[in-house]
């Protein structure tokens, strides 16, 4: 294994180089949601730093391998939504898999990211959609928002599935007078002020990255 980079998607050095692998079958909270850099820190717990070993299923539209993946002798995507740490994504179960069993238990030990009682799934989150309980007492519904992240977050989070050379391990959103941040291993950090994206450089100096009017529509377009 090369490096975690967020926590559902890793960088693996094979043979012919080095292959961004989506694990299969779980979502882990986005790194502007509650948990989400926890997440990364819980995958790099479980894959610790040795082999690990993969079982393709195809390329996702950002171009990362679909894979179930196993290290130190267990199933990297079990162990997350056992330990809390990630959903069992509903949309992409493959027939009779464990992981809405092993998800159930989680949430009723409250561990990991289950401990908070707002946790939302990462796909509603990227989607704006999210379940509100009415207040005429009938059951939740599900609503729809044109997001339910602010719009630096969103394109943080764009970047992120973008440039993964760039952006692994990466900080929490920060905030100084206005002004919003990540910064990552590489030493880059992307800036959000005055409207504008910057990206800094490990001396300081800035680069005009666009506008948010710019970047949001981009972002939007590939479900941030």
């Amino acid at each position: 294994m090369d490096r975690v980079i967020d926590g559902d998607t890793i960088s693996v050095r094979t043979e012919q180089g080095l292959e961004r692998v989506r694990i299969n079958q779980i979502d882990a909270p986005e790194r502007s949601q509650t948990f989400g850099v926890d997440a990364t820190t819980c995958l790099t717990n479980i894959l610790g730093s040795g082999i690990v070993q993969m079982c393709s299923d195809g390329k996702d539209r950002y171009g990362r391998t679909i894979a179930s993946v196993s290290a130190q002798g267990q199933d990297v995507g079990a162990a997350m939504v056992f330990q809390g740490c990630a959903w069992a994504y509903t949309k992409y179960l493959e027939a009779g898999s464990s992981l809405p069993t092993l998800q159930a238990f989680a949430q009723a030990a409250k561990s990991g990211l289950w401990a908070s009682s707002s946790a939302q799934a990462p796909w509603q989150y990227r989607a704006g959609v999210g379940p509100v309980t009415a207040t005429n007492g009938q059951p939740a519904v599900n609503i729809s928002a044109p997001t339910t992240a602010a719009v630096h977050d969103r394109v943080f989070d764009w970047v992120e599935h973008k440039f993964p050379e760039f952006t692994a391990q990466g900080t929490e959103t920060t905030s100084n007078s206005g002004a919003y941040g990540r910064c990552y291993a590489s030493g880059l950090c992307v800036r959000y002020q005055n409207g504008r994206f910057l990206i800094v450089d490990q001396n300081g100096n800035a680069t005009d990255a666009g506008s948010a009017a710019d970047l949001t529509p981009l972002a939007a377009s590939e479900g941030f």
